[in-house]
């Protein structure tokens, strides 16, 4: 019995890990897939609302599209004005960061903590900043340039949420 249960016991380890390595070597799709999920869980309410209001399927879906849109639209305009807002300040966050990091290792001198004077701050480079600040919005512009396919994803999921609702439904009752 004790063998048995070891056995069951590594088998469900090595799943777990298998499916752990599957979803890592699949994260491109898989990452999509989750986004079309979540915008799809997001907009079922509102697409249920005007299908149950009498409007056709496709009206329905060409409303909850619009404002999935102007969602995306506002999302990207806040990121856009946020790195312009960041690139005109960052001459005043690193004057202001400076003055901080100064006013501390003064702090630390008061109370006999001694701060190597070749410590680096290259950190604060400014062309440092901008290059993880690209790379991000990089990666963002992948995510929006994948975003016809995720929309296709997530207008199947909707369309298909009528038929998927009364068949889990069922399951569920027995």
């Amino acid at each position: 019995m004790e063998r048995y249960r070891i056995s069951v016991l590594l088998i469900s380890l090595a799943s777990v890990i298998v499916i752990i390595a599957g979803l890592k070597a699949a994260q491109d799709i898989v990452v999509q897939f989750l986004l079309a999920l979540f915008f799809a869980v997001m907009f079922l309410p509102v697409f249920k609302f005007f299908v149950n209001r009498k409007l056709p399927k496709w009206l329905s879906l060409v409303i909850v599209l619009f404002i999935n849109l102007i969602f995306v639209y506002i999302l990207a305009f806040t990121i856009i004005t946020s790195v312009n807002d960041m690139r005109q300040n960052l001459p005043e966050y690193q004057e202001k960061l400076q003055i901080y990091i100064t006013k501390l290792t003064s702090t630390l001198k008061i109370f006999g903590i001694t701060v190597p004077s070749n410590m680096s701050f290259d950190f604060l480079n400014p062309d440092l900043i901008f290059q993880f600040v690209s790379n991000s919005l990089l990666s963002f512009g992948n995510i929006l340039a994948n975003a016809m396919f995720i929309i296709i994803l997530a207008v199947f999921i909707l369309l298909e949420s009528d038929d998927a609702c009364p068949e889990a439904e069922a399951n569920i009752k027995g």
